[in-house]
């Protein structure tokens, strides 16, 4: 009987990816990309809508208020994000599946007039920078791992301006520069649960035509996820990210009449602890096979700006995802 156990176990852990493929579990949280890839000719779409909102102001980990900042004319209240994600994965072979992720932003900022304490908003909208990746299958034993190279390219405008005024660094669609993306996940799966990993980077590559570049990535995430049923399974992710200052400066964002912190490229770094927790849920009914729904809320353990700067209060993503 002993023997025999311990054969169940050893072969549930040298099971190929494929074999979990109709598992809850068998895709990551809903904010990792890039975790899985896809057989020869199989594609798979997805949409993902995340709303990040930004409030109270941060310089290094401590709060500040509005009194603090008073060589300023304006300072942010507030900032919502809405990011609609469109992306697709093809398998080219069973090694190589294409990756392309297509964002459409539609960008909120609130705003104080420190002197005489009115308040005002301004918005903008459109697609951001495309992406494009290839995710090389490198599984080994009881690993189902994946690199990733891709680029973001700078499909974006960086010169968007609201009521005739340029608008903020962090207001902007696209960064303007083609940018290296590189980064390795890897997840292992047992008999009800399963762990992942993922390392990744953006490397900015020369300034874009405004004179500046925006700060390199690097964000440092795993999770544990845990099957209640065959088409339900829960998830708890924890995520690092560093992203340095912009490098230069848009002369046409810092020189605006009402000075603010959100047009100073020096204040524009940032280091995010975040958890996270979500649901992943795989349809099983014949018209809605290899349909899979999931959800996801992320809240900051710790964060330390170059402030002043707005502080992440939470993010929220939906997502679908249909292969075929």
């Amino acid at each position: 009987m002993f023997l025999q156990r311990i054969r169940v176990i050893l072969f549930l852990l040298t099971l190929t990816s494929a074999v979990f493929a109709d598992r809850p579990d068998a895709h990551a949280p809903i904010t990792v990309m890039g975790d899985h890839t896809h057989k020869n000719n199989e594609w798979m779409i997805s949409y993902r809508l995340m709303e990040m909102n930004m409030a109270d102001l941060y310089d290094g980990d401590s709060k500040i208020s509005h009194n603090d900042i008073s060589d300023y004319m304006m300072a942010p209240i507030e900032m919502k994000m809405k990011k609609h994600m469109f992306g697709a994965m093809y398998g080219l072979n069973d090694k190589h599946t294409l990756m392309f992720m297509m964002p459409y932003l539609e960008n909120n900022m609130t705003m104080i007039n420190l002197m005489n304490k009115s308040k005002s908003k301004m918005k903008i909208e459109g697609f951001a920078d495309l992406k494009v990746a290839d995710l090389i299958d490198l599984s080994y034993k009881n690993w189902q791992n994946s690199l990733e190279l891709g680029f973001s390219l700078a499909t974006a405008s960086v010169k968007e301006s609201y009521n005739g005024v340029r608008l903020p660094y962090r207001m902007q669609l696209g960064s303007g520069t083609n940018d290296l993306a590189i980064g390795f996940t890897g997840t292992r799966y047992f008999s009800k649960n399963s762990i992942g990993y993922q390392i990744k980077s953006l490397i900015r590559l020369g300034q874009n035509n405004q004179g500046y570049s925006l700060g390199n990535q690097l964000t440092l995430g795993s999770w544990h996820a845990y099957n209640f049923t065959n088409t339900l399974s829960s998830s708890f992710n924890v995520t690092y990210l560093d992203e340095g200052n912009i490098d230069g400066k848009d002369n046409a964002i810092e020189s605006a009449m009402m000075s603010s912190p959100t047009r100073e490229s020096g204040l524009a770094g940032r280091k995010l602890i975040s958890a996270a927790i979500g649901l992943n849920y795989v349809f099983k009914r014949e018209k809605l096979h290899n349909s899979r729904l999931a959800l996801e809320y992320k809240f900051p353990l710790y964060q330390k700006l170059n402030g002043p700067q707005l502080g992440t209060e939470n993010i929220i993503t939906i997502g679908v995802q249909q292969s075929f």
